[in-house]
């Protein structure tokens, strides 16, 4: 079968093609000098006919034909270290660099030294500018010679920069002192034995505050503007509103006194019935605390694209919930569960008088009354080591379910 002839366009104006010149230069391999063998515009040099991206050695042509150079991926000029973490919703973070993370500790750790500084120095004055002094209360009056040799021992006589130096001096050595009050114990000891039932009590209040708020924050978002919420959102208006003292208070009186299901007070560790009623009402206000963050947060997630597009591919709504809503929405509770742990930990002072718990909160108010300096500024010192502590972790652990957090 007879070919057709080619014709070629002729950029002077005329047509070239049929039984002219060009349809034999094609057919014999001749090139033409201006459109080539092919009938189009001959390759720019260096280059194939076959194998090459579309448009290679072509003249654009809006809307038909792209450059070589536009079909070839773009390259991100940003370094690597410094391009954003991008990752689906759910996916595991990548890890952190070691070297960042080391010198982002080490300049945590330098910031809390000024910290710990100041409270020490706001302690050691508020504590001196109480009237009376430690042996003003004592159950037997002292004879004033024998006060005066315990001030000069204690080098209560000396001023008060001298005072703040000399505590100051010891602290650092590691030694806090003989305590005022009990002159037979070193603060030291004092602090090893009352601190661990603090830190068990406090144990098992945050997880109570834990098993609590996490359900009642993610049952007030699903369930948004119905009886559910509403109910969920009164429970928090009263833990927030509520001190723990008189909650533990309310607790005693129905529990213990009038039901007879609990005991008054007392411990005998964390397995022990004992521990409900002090667990309960030092844990409330951060298991409200954490509800109410927790449905803010979790309601702007379930609002996010990810989370549409998981329901309409056919995923039960527990499923969206458990597996992609709920993970993304405690990153912002990280930044409150340390401060809750804290205030868990330093914050049971008369929980533990009012249930006769033997922790280092109830060994505080004894201090406080007694004007214990030395045992004061001790725990001044632990209850602000415990909250940079807790704010440094915070910040690690916001790091590993944040992506984008970046240390440098």
């Amino acid at each position: 079968m007879a070919q057709r002839p080619v014709r070629f366009a002729d950029p002077q104006g005329g047509r070239r093609g049929g039984s002219g010149q060009a349809e034999a230069d094609v057919r014999g391999g001749r090139e033409d000098p201006q459109y080539g063998a092919a009938g189009h515009p001959p390759l720019s040099p260096g280059r194939h006919r076959r194998g090459e991206a579309v448009g290679a050695g072509v003249p654009p042509a809006p809307g038909r034909r792209r450059l070589a150079r536009d079909l070839r991926p773009r390259e991100d000029p940003r370094p690597l270290r410094s391009r954003g973490a991008a990752r689906l919703p759910g996916a595991a973070p990548p890890p952190i660099p070691a070297r960042a993370m080391g010198a982002y500790l080490v300049r945590r750790l330098l910031l809390a030294l000024p910290t710990m500084a100041i409270v020490y120095t706001m302690a050691f004055l508020l504590v001196h500018a109480t009237p009376g002094g430690p042996w003003d209360n004592a159950e037997k009056p002292l004879a004033p010679q024998v006060i005066e040799n315990i001030r000069l021992k204690f080098h209560l006589n000396e001023p008060l920069w001298s005072q703040y130096l000399l505590y100051l001096r010891d602290a650092l050595h590691g030694s806090l002192g003989p305590s005022y009050v009990n002159t037979s114990r070193d603060v030291s000891e004092i602090i090893g034995d009352f601190f661990p039932v603090s830190l068990q009590l406090g144990t098992v209040a945050m997880l109570f505050a834990i098993a609590l708020g996490i359900p009642l924050g993610t049952l007030a978002a699903v369930y948004r503007n119905t009886p559910v919420d509403y109910a969920a959102m009164g429970m928090v208006v009263m833990g927030i509103s509520l001190p723990n003292y008189v909650l533990a208070t309310i607790l005693v009186t129905v529990l213990a006194v009038l039901l007879h299901w609990l005991p008054t007070g007392g411990w005998g560790g964390v397995m022990d019935i004992r521990v409900i009623i002090p667990a309960v009402a030092i844990g409330f206000r951060p298991a409200t605390t954490l509800a109410r963050f927790l449905r803010a947060s979790l309601l702007d997630v379930l609002g996010q694209d990810y989370i549409r597009t998981a329901r309409a591919k056919g995923l039960s709504g527990r499923g969206v919930v458990i597996r992609h809503a709920l993970r993304n929405a405690l990153v912002p509770i990280a930044t409150v569960s340390g401060i809750l742990v804290a205030d868990v930990i330093t914050g049971s002072f008369f929980v533990e008088t009012i249930t006769r718990v033997p922790g280092i909160g109830r060994y505080f108010v004894t201090a406080t009354t007694g004007r214990d300096y030395p045992v004061l500024l001790a725990l001044a010192l632990l209850f602000g080591v415990v909250i940079v502590t807790m704010n440094i972790l915070v910040d690690l652990t916001y790091a590993v379910l944040d992506p984008q957090v970046r240390y440098g």
